[in-house]
């Protein structure tokens, strides 16, 4: 299996031309798009692909995203355009200016739907658990930790049981209440339900990983 590892981070090269494949594509189809709508949503797949691969890059496009919200006078779409620039922020590790952003957004909180808070959540618990493992052996360890819990909680009042999500948040909860072999479950059906080369089966694999160990 580590030779196996081994050839694979060897291959690097190749898969990052799929990933930047993966994003030439929506980019063409944004360039043709004429639709307000639909130029808003290829702005945001573009941004996700970005996330994870180009902090810069995923930037530029969140302004992009940012300018079609306003254009559009859509409330709901920009709120997804500060989801997506506080997930990024916390993701480049500018942690302060995701925790600014989230906090004035507290102002729209009775606005927002089920969906939009349990999304609100997801960002403050992944801002969170950062922070602990930036903070890891440190006495700030099980501060955030106790955070991230806390907005872990909060996620899984407002997700609706059938949506896949749901799993991945449970299979947590279970992991930091050291119910260990409850959380394989969860985890597994949240796997079967996603794309196993996003981003969200990246995370959910590394949560996999920590159940094993």
């Amino acid at each position: 299996m580590l030779m196996e590892i081994d050839r694979l981070i060897g291959n690097r090269g190749e898969f990052e031309g799929q990933k930047r494949d993966r994003i030439h594509y929506p980019k063409q189809l944004l360039a043709a798009e004429k639709n307000p709508d639909k130029e808003y949503d290829l702005i945001c797949r573009i941004v996700e692909e970005y996330a994870n691969f180009q902090s810069d890059s995923a930037f530029v496009y969140i302004e992009k995203g940012k300018k079609a919200a306003l254009r559009n006078k859509d409330n709901g779409q920009l709120l997804e355009n500060r989801f997506q620039y506080i997930f990024v922020c916390a993701q480049s590790g500018l942690m302060t200016e995701s925790l600014s952003v989230l906090d004035q957004l507290q102002v729209y909180y009775k606005e927002m739907s089920r969906e939009q808070r349990a999304m609100y959540y997801v960002l403050y618990e992944r801002l969170y658990m950062n922070l602990r493992e930036y903070a890891e052996n440190s006495h700030m360890e099980v501060v955030y930790a106790a955070r991230e819990k806390e907005y872990n909680d909060s996620i899984l009042v407002y997700l609706d049981e059938t949506v896949p999500l749901y799993g991945y948040h449970t299979c947590k909860k279970y992991y930091m209440e050291g119910r260990h072999e409850e959380a394989f479950g969860p985890i597994q059906h949240y796997l079967a339900c996603i794309d196993t080369l996003s981003n969200d089966a990246a995370r959910a694999y590394y949560q996999l990983s920590l159940l094993y160990k």
